[in-house]
């Protein structure tokens, strides 16, 4: 009896999932994984054919810039980035100023150094 390693066709698991197969590939049959940089040429396709400058490292960027801006917590941020750990490398490479944010500050920190006259009108 011929295996299925040996006739050529990738193992297949008791409910017909591949066991071999990547998870990322363009192969219909998923024998072959994706080019390392197949997903930096497709999001730098996609910013082109929407007229914007972004590359992954800048979707990463925005990302974790714009959930902690939202008030998402910075260990489920660095978990939705696939960062582990306590999140310092979310905070040290990712996670840039944002200008609504940054104003939201001032403000806040106004009020919080205003005198009681100025905090009660």
């Amino acid at each position: 009896m011929t295996s299925q390693r040996t006739s050529g066709l990738p193992p297949v698991a008791a409910e017909g999932a591949i066991v071999d197969a990547y998870l990322f590939s363009n192969d219909p049959a998923h024998a072959q994984p994706w080019n390392p940089d197949w997903a930096t040429h497709k999001v730098a396709e996609a910013a082109d054919a929407a007229g914007v400058k972004l590359d992954i490292k800048g979707g990463r960027h925005y990302t974790a810039s714009q959930l902690l801006a939202g008030g998402f917590d910075l260990r489920n941020t660095a978990a939705r980035l696939g960062d582990s750990g306590s999140g310092a490398t979310t905070l040290r490479h990712y996670a840039d100023p944002v200008p609504e944010v940054d104003r939201r500050a001032v403000v806040y920190l106004a009020q919080l150094t205003a005198g009681p006259a100025a905090q009660s009108s």
